[in-house]
């Protein structure tokens, strides 16, 4: 009966692992058969030589199901975005959460991030990987406070259970997050796409998924009350939503 579901593929975002999903594999295994690969160097696979989107697309592809719905989150949702237009025959369906067309700030493009604070990351990054990724984490929430502390501590737990993440890695995606811009292409993709975005996310901010919406020809957006992990902050309403299609 299983072999019967639909193939789901689950792709992380930067800094964290598969195991970010392991709350939602058992809900969604009721209805998909359930693939959470790494992207290359996180949760302790070998790093790539090089990274680019067009890489990442390439690996994932060579390691999932031939046919099946993909649902990206953050840097994962550019992955599955690439995979599609490298491969719309083998993405039956695109759900994109918190995802952005373009990651970072420019003089046509205000949803993303300064150039400047990118730099500053790194250089914290470089300088103490842990307390860098601590501070990212604390980013994925809608504010500063108890539950958002209590959500990155989770998300830190995760990533120390599952392995870590290659210095190859970390960087080289930070590379492929400052390089892509896919606002020219998004027309480009066929498949029926479900966008979900917090309505406070720091990091890719809300108009970054109104705009994929807009630029799509088939997709639908859910909005909903959270920052940048909903699938983590409001997991019944994020399966409700990925669910009710």
């Amino acid at each position: 009966m299983k072999d019967t579901l639909p193939a789901l593929v689950l792709l992380h975002g930067w800094g964290v692992n598969r195991c970010v999903w392991n709350h939602l594999v058992q809900p969604l295994s009721r209805h998909f058969r359930v693939h959470a690969p790494d992207l290359p160097g996180f949760g302790g696979t070998p790093a790539m030589d090089a990274y680019s989107l067009p890489l990442l697309a390439d690996y994932m592809l060579d390691r999932v199901p031939s046919r099946a719905c993909w649902l990206g989150w953050s840097l994962g949702g550019q992955v599955a975005l690439q995979a599609a237009l490298q491969a719309p025959q083998r993405v039956q369906r695109l759900v994109l959460v918190s995802a952005t067309p373009c990651f970072m700030r420019s003089a046509d493009w205000p949803h993303g991030m300064a150039v400047d604070d990118m730099r500053q990351f790194c250089a914290e990054l470089d300088a103490d990987y842990a307390a860098a990724l601590v501070r990212f984490f604390l980013l994925q929430a809608s504010r500063l406070d108890a539950s958002s502390r209590t959500l990155a501590r989770r998300i830190a737990a995760v990533v120390a259970a599952c392995g870590g993440a290659t210095r190859a890695a970390l960087f080289g995606c930070l590379d492929v997050l400052e390089a892509t811009d896919l606002r020219g292409r998004l027309a480009q993709a066929s498949a029926p796409t479900l966008i979900i975005h917090g309505d406070q996310d720091r990091l890719t901010p809300p108009q970054a998924g109104v705009y994929l919406a807009d630029a799509l020809s088939a997709a639908r957006l859910v909005m909903l009350r959270a920052g940048h992990a909903p699938f983590l902050s409001q997991p019944d309403q994020f399966l409700d939503a990925l669910l009710a299609e």
